[in-house]
């Protein structure tokens, strides 16, 4: 880049600098899609996938869920998996986490 400072009387003075465009770091995103229901007594399981676009390696993790739903560790991404049962009608947060560093 070039700067060009002028007066009145034809005075000048330039100015060059050159410019560092760095990548911005994308956040990972999931790309599977979560069950949106789970049935009383019917076994429930769901192991997410995610990706980064920068391709940085991924680390996913289990935030919250409620206690009938078990965690399963045997993967590198974990998952939830367990049966409700009749007191675990209604809805229930549930959320996994997606991180690049």
């Amino acid at each position: 880049v070039e700067l060009k400072a002028q007066d009145g009387s034809g005075n000048e003075t330039v100015q060059e600098f050159t410019i560092h465009v760095e990548a911005v770091d994308v956040a990972p995103r999931f790309t599977s899609v979560p069950p949106q229901a789970a049935i009383e007594s019917i076994p429930f399981f769901y192991r997410p996938s995610a990706v980064d676009d920068d391709g940085d390696e991924v680390t996913v993790y289990v935030g919250i869920h409620p206690p009938w739903l078990l965690v399963d560790n045997t993967e590198s991404v974990p998952a939830l998996f367990g049966t409700p049962g009749p007191t675990d009608v209604g809805l229930v947060n549930v959320s996994f986490v997606a991180s690049d560093g």
